[in-house]
């Protein structure tokens, strides 16, 4: 078992190294510049088509999808992020990418705690709900934060007051890129989270059991169904049935009348023990 951990945690360090390496490289060659998009100019960033063509001439690939595969690995694992579109998927088109600073690295960033967490999740809720809205986990991730964390709730909001204070100082360019890092940084390291890249199971089944035009349609067969032979009729019938049986047999039965002597693991008699001894 521990020759097992040894090797689990030797490819979770080659895995770091390699990938941190990798993205080393890529900040030192890589053709960043500042990009314009929508007036707003972006800087030290590259396109999707950029990244994809420079790993794919950096890693001698014969095919252009194995580029954008590992780009896209990278991207899931927190070493770079899209700047406008939040996707977990790299795109080979303009979309806009900046490399994540070195300090939130998935290997170098220390865990967080859910006061960070909180804070950052309150920031949001303070801001531009279309832009900055928290999505389906981060909200129940919120609702969780708030019954665990109330007794410092008042403190979260100072903090996230404070925090939204200094970033609506900053320039246009620099807000647009600080949250996309922010937000790239807590997918990967939000606390509780074992796994950026998996869904809970019961999150999964949901999602597999969507209803469709043909369950909607058995399900309103099912419920005509109902209608046509009153089940709650039967129900009632049946629980007067079960009531009749239980007064009928209320005298011999033990968990309603207590036996005579008692059950010496229950109570304290042990007349039943005493009884039983052989003279």
């Amino acid at each position: 078992m521990c020759w097992i951990v040894s090797v689990a945690c030797l490819h979770n360090h080659l895995e770091s190294y390699l990938l941190n390496s990798l993205s080393l490289r890529i900040a030192e060659s890589a053709p960043l510049k500042t990009h314009k998009y929508f007036r707003v100019a972006v800087p030290q960033a590259l396109t999707g088509q950029t990244l994809v063509a420079f790993l794919q001439e950096l890693m001698s690939f014969d095919d252009a999808a194995d580029a954008l595969h590992l780009a896209t690995l990278l991207l899931q694992h927190g070493y770079l992020f899209p700047v406008i579109e939040h996707s977990l998927v790299v795109k080979d088109d303009n979309t806009l990418y900046r490399l994540q600073l070195p300090y939130f690295w998935p290997s170098h960033a220390t865990n967080t705690d859910n006061v960070e967490y909180a804070i950052y999740l309150n920031k949001r809720l303070m801001r531009n709900e279309l832009r900055h809205g928290l999505e389906e986990d981060e909200v129940e991730a919120y609702n969780k934060l708030l019954e665990l964390l109330g007794h410092m709730w008042g403190f979260i909001t100072m903090q996230a007051e404070m925090q939204l204070k200094i970033q609506k100082e900053k320039k246009k360019s620099d807000k647009v890129v600080y949250d996309s890092e922010e937000r790239a940084f807590w997918r990967t390291r939000r606390p509780g989270q074992a796994n950026c890249l998996e869904q809970h199971i019961q999150k999964v089944e949901k999602k597999l059991r969507k209803c469709t035009a043909a369950g909607y349609k058995k399900e309103l067969e099912r419920l005509k169904f109902f209608l046509k032979t009153k089940p709650w009729l039967k129900a009632l019938k049946a629980s007067e049935t079960m009531v009749c049986w239980c007064e009928q047999f209320y005298d011999y039965d033990p968990f309603l009348t207590t036996p005579q002597p008692s059950n010496p693991w229950i109570s304290d008699d042990i007349t039943l023990w005493v009884l039983n001894t052989d003279s």
